[in-house]
């Protein structure tokens, strides 16, 4: 992860928009039906840099005491980009700031809880009952739970609440995060995989 970087501030507009270019490329069908190639470094490189650029632009524009909630749209962000190619660590890293978790919408809780799992039950635990997300929420726990439950009437889901009440901001993230939800089914079945795996040669040394 790319820290302290000082970026001129009139360049602050060029990068977030250059980097906002490269993740809406990342947001296209086409490549959400091809999310496993992302697991190379080649193709996902651009991805990293936007996401990079982002974090170092926040940090920067943190320094200079601007708007936080501009420096919170923009590390969510970066956040959101890191998961888009698997790179869950990076993303946890990011939205452990306590500036991106202060006054989160629910479909902004939605992105978090895909781009940092972890926080999905707690999140969902902390909804009201009446809330829109729910479903979806209760649905991803399960998901994360089980790690091998079909993933796609959360993707149907998550397209639903894009095409609902969002802000052009939320349907940016939510775009985002429909593709680290793609990474985290990978991420699941190959942990599913693996345990399988040493099941089995467990009981072929036991036997």
């Amino acid at each position: 992860m790319l820290r302290g970087l000082a970026v001129p501030p009139r360049d602050h507009a060029q990068l977030i928009a250059a980097a906002q270019r490269v993740i809406g490329y990342y947001q296209t069908q086409e490549v959400l039906d091809a999310a496993e190639r992302l697991h190379g470094e080649e193709e996902a490189l651009p991805l990293m840099a936007a996401a990079r650029t982002l974090y170092a632009v926040a940090l920067d524009m943190r320094r200079q005491g601007k708007e936080p909630d501009d420096v919170r749209s923009l590390l969510l962000l970066s956040a959101c980009a890191y998961a888009m190619y698997g790179n869950f660590p990076s993303a946890c890293a990011v939205l452990s700031d306590p500036e991106v978790a202060s006054q989160l919408s629910e479909l902004e809780i939605v992105a978090v809880s895909i781009c940092m799992p972890q926080l999905a039950a707690k999140n969902y635990a902390n909804l009201d009952d009446q809330a829109s997300t729910r479903a979806f929420l209760q649905g991803l726990v399960v998901f994360i739970t089980e790690g091998v439950e079909p993933i796609a009437p959360l993707v149907g889901q998550l397209e639903a609440l894009m095409v609902g009440q969002a802000s052009i901001a939320e349907r940016v993230y939510l775009r985002c995060a429909r593709l680290a939800l793609k990474q985290l089914q990978h991420l699941s079945l190959s942990r599913y995989i693996i345990a399988v795996a040493v099941q089995f040669l467990f009981g072929l040394f036991k036997g």
